[in-house]
């Protein structure tokens, strides 16, 4: 089982009013290729609709990603932290999970992805 972290820090009041998503990417350079995270959140003002946390590697040799665990975090609007979390479903260098968290994030905190690789068989 491959333990593989990225952490991506977002405000979530700079979320997009026309059904866009605010979108960061950060990146690792692995053996034969790179791994991309990101998080996309929808949603306007401090409420966050929905969000995605997306894995990808990038290499010549396209392989699977079976068994990611996608953890979204991040600090509600009356302090009480927000932990999800949701296991992605397998797909060829890349894996994608869903959350709906529906509500209001505190100003000026970071809503965050983490990611595990074969975390649940």
């Amino acid at each position: 089982m491959a333990a593989v972290v990225g952490l991506i820090g977002l405000s979530p009041g700079v979320a997009q009013a026309q059904g866009l998503p605010t979108v960061r990417c950060t990146y690792d350079v692995v053996t034969l290729g790179v791994e991309q995270y990101c998080i996309n959140v929808y949603g306007e003002g401090l409420y966050d609709d929905k969000v995605s946390g997306e894995l990808e590697k990038v290499s010549s040799d396209p392989s699977p990603i079976e068994g990611a665990e996608v953890n979204l975090f991040g600090t509600l609007e009356n302090g009480a932290p927000y932990n999800m979390t949701a296991v992605a479903p397998d797909g060829i260098s890349s894996a994608t999970a869903w959350f709906y968290p529906r509500t209001n994030f505190q100003d000026g905190s970071q809503l965050c992805i983490r990611a595990k690789i074969g975390a649940v068989e």
